[in-house]
């Protein structure tokens, strides 16, 4: 198929739900006629549940169960170029971005057809090219256009989609994705509580749909380098500080060092405005960080982020 699903993730899910409504296997089993080695199946991960069972299923755990597996859905190849953009976007790096545009229309053109949903591809082509339109431009930048394009991509598999009625929907981890970078832009345009609200509201998701997964660890990295950063812009340091500790101590947890520099960089300022010693350690590592990772360009950026704190 093309698409995939976690199922060890699901599975996880399934039995937590389960357990917090005290019942059994066997409960479940006589309350809805379905086979106890079916239940266990689905909660070992062993298959992929039919439709009409969750279906069943979901009168007793009180969920839209075929939607709740519908999150867990994933695609190796289309979640490899989001992955990859994402991460050129953070490091400004327009030249492998280019690149990885040009891998994706190779690869667009060798695939067989029949294996493809073609709106979730046309939805990362609009994706591609809203994100490339925006760092291409070398005039003055029109991040509301980039949103705009964003939104018109998510519109594409959810098509009563808008940033008023976000909260009515669910997502699966690509449209996840396409929300982060909203959320990314509008902090790039100054909506600083837009732009948060949107990211506390995916910190919850991304925690429902997979946070075992390093993919996943990595995006939530993200969202709280980005949460803190938009609460330092609102002039709450306090918030800007937690939200960075949090950041870092997941990448600590799991060994990742992906915007690690950033959220180091985070708390160091959070804690110079709130005058607490010793944050000139933290902006410090930051660079040092980044030259170790071969990120000299943003490295450069962030010593001058120290001068303006009064490291040097």
């Amino acid at each position: 198929m093309f698409s995939d699903y976690a199922l060890n993730e699901f599975s996880d899910k399934m039995r937590k739900i389960r357990s917090e409504l005290g019942y059994s296997r066997q409960i479940v089993s006589k309350i809805t006629g379905i086979n106890v080695d079916t239940i266990r199946k689905i909660e070992n991960g062993s298959c992929i549940p039919r439709f009409e069972t969750l279906e069943i299923l979901a009168q007793v755990y009180k969920v839209d169960l075929i939607q709740m597996l519908n999150n867990y859905k994933e695609n190796s190849t289309l979640t490899y170029f989001y992955e990859s953009i994402n991460y050129y976007v953070t490091s400004n790096d327009l030249n492998s971005l280019h690149n990885l545009y040009h891998e994706f229309k190779i690869w667009n053109n060798m695939k067989s057809n029949t294996l493809i949903n073609i709106l979730e591809l046309t939805q990362l082509e609009c994706f591609f090219d809203a994100i490339i339109d925006s760092l291409d431009n070398t005039q003055e930048k029109n991040y509301k256009q980039t949103i705009f394009e964003l939104i018109k991509a998510l519109q594409i598999t959810i098509p009563l989609f808008s940033l008023d009625n976000l909260k009515k929907f669910s997502f699966n981890a690509l449209e996840l994705r396409i929300l982060y970078c909203i959320a990314s832009f509008l902090l790039k345009n100054m909506e600083y509580t837009l732009s948060n609200d949107i990211l506390l509201y995916l910190l919850d998701k991304v925690d429902i749909v997979v946070t075992t997964k390093i993919n996943y660890k990595v995006m939530l990295i993200k969202l709280y380098a980005l949460i803190s950063y938009n609460f330092h812009m609102i002039d709450d340091h306090l918030k800007a500080l937690e939200a960075a500790e949090i950041g870092i101590k997941i990448c600590q947890d799991h060994n990742i060092m992906d915007s690690l520099a950033l959220l180091l960089c985070r708390k160091g300022v959070a804690m110079k405005n709130l005058h607490i010693d010793n944050y000139s350690k933290y902006l410090e590592q930051a660079v040092i960080l980044l030259e170790i990772q071969g990120n000299y360009e943003l490295s450069e950026k962030y010593r001058e982020i120290n001068k303006r704190y009064g490291v040097i």
